[in-house]
């Protein structure tokens, strides 16, 4: 019995021993071992990426026979090189929710790629990511750029005000408002030589309202409305820009020939419509009254959206009933935002018009011999016509 137990120990010792160095060998020479083979005796197999992003797998990777996969890197560069933009955003978006560190090396290949890229292909590359990454400052830098190597003004201009609506450095927004002037006016003379103002409309409607201030977004919008055959518009436009140093004088020669003031009997006498101005180093002012025939001289300011007097003449006007005050505003005067009473006026006559229940705001303002401000609360009732020749400010009732 015992010999039995000692044969079967051993016959057991020997399977066992037999069956490790069996498992051992197939382990040793299996590709995947750790055996000698080198990497290109197991070649890549392609596998093609799926662009369904409802799968359950998301992208597909290229792997190697022996089921290693290869860096997700790689993969997101063939994706860009291969115009598959958005399995590229599925493994960037992938690796940025991963964190930081895993993120970084993404973001490095993507700004490397584009740099060596000069083609409508990066252009769809960055006009893809920044819809996701709308408040990305280079990739918006970049797109502008790109579409302004492409001669594309019109999108450079719209990709530069997207990044200057989150801007919060006044360094970053002054160089860009230069960058955007320049380049409106260079897309303004572009698509006039091309008879194509009217393209250019809701472009500079947008820049219009942005920058009200800068008189050449008015010009060139005044001009696109002639274009379209939009005069009423149009001449808007030049009304306001009458007062302004580079365009006033222009505006008024191209009012005068939209609007031709009534015709005179005689050319010493002015029409009734007709006010003279006084002129101080290319300011105008005008003389009216406040309803008790007290003349207020105002600066004529067709960028003002108020009207303003001083403080003391509307006092006086309060007291004989002629002025009440309803309220307060924020005026942006050279010395930053003030706070201004807002009154009502009973009546303002100008010229031979009076313009009633006119409100007003508070300030005292002496500068260029002017007592405050002829707002465009007052001259957007007329249709007016500044000549600056014969230093006249023609009024027409709209």
């Amino acid at each position: 019995m015992k010999k039995l137990i000692i044969i079967h120990s051993l016959v057991l010792s020997i399977l066992m021993l037999t069956t490790g160095m069996i498992a051992g060998w197939w382990l040793h020479s299996w590709p995947g071992g750790s055996g000698n083979e080198t990497f290109e005796n197991h070649p890549y197999q392609i596998i093609q990426w799926d662009s369904d992003l409802s799968s359950t797998t998301p992208y597909q990777t290229m792997q190697p026979y022996n089921d290693q996969p290869i860096g997700e890197r790689s993969l997101f560069l063939q994706a860009l090189d291969e115009n598959r933009i958005d399995d590229a955003l599925v493994i960037y978006q992938q690796y940025e929710r991963n964190g930081a560190s895993d993120f970084r090396p993404f973001r490095r290949d993507l700004e490397d790629w584009l740099n060596h890229q000069d083609s409508d292909l990066s252009i769809n590359v960055l006009e893809r990511f920044t819809q996701h990454y709308y408040q990305d400052e280079s990739l918006l830098t970049r797109l502008a750029n790109r579409y302004e190597h492409q001669d594309r003004l019109d999108s450079a201009i719209t990709t530069l005000l997207e990044l200057k609506s989150f801007t919060d450095s006044n360094k970053k927004r002054s160089a860009l408002n230069e960058r955007i002037h320049s380049l409106s006016r260079a897309v303004y003379n572009q698509q006039m030589k091309l008879d194509q103002l009217v393209t250019l409309l809701e472009l500079f409607q947008r820049l219009s309202s942005q920058e009200a201030n800068y008189g050449f977004y008015r010009f060139a919008l005044s001009q696109i409305y002639l274009a379209a055959g939009d005069s009423n518009s149009a001449i808007r436009e030049l009304e306001v820009l009458q007062t302004h140093s580079e365009f006033g004088r222009q505006a008024a020669q191209l009012l005068a020939a939209l609007t031709p003031p009534p015709p005179m009997d005689e050319p010493e006498e002015l029409p009734a419509s007709t006010i003279p101005l006084s002129s101080q180093n290319g300011h105008f002012i005008i003389g009216v009254s406040a309803g008790n025939k007290e003349t207020v001289k105002l600066l004529i300011d067709t960028g003002a959206s108020l009207t303003t007097m001083p403080s003391d003449l509307l006092q006086r006007l309060r007291r004989k009933k002629l002025a009440a005050r309803v309220g307060h505003t924020q005026l942006k005067t050279a010395g930053g935002y003030q706070f201004a009473p807002i009154y009502q006026l009973k009546e303002l006559h100008i010229g031979n018009f009076i313009v009633r229940n006119l409100q007003v705001a508070e300030l005292d303002l002496y500068e260029l011999g002017s007592e405050g401000l002829l707002g465009m609360n007052v001259l957007g009732q007329f249709r007016f016509h500044l000549d600056q020749d014969r230093n006249t400010l023609t009024l027409h009732p709209r």
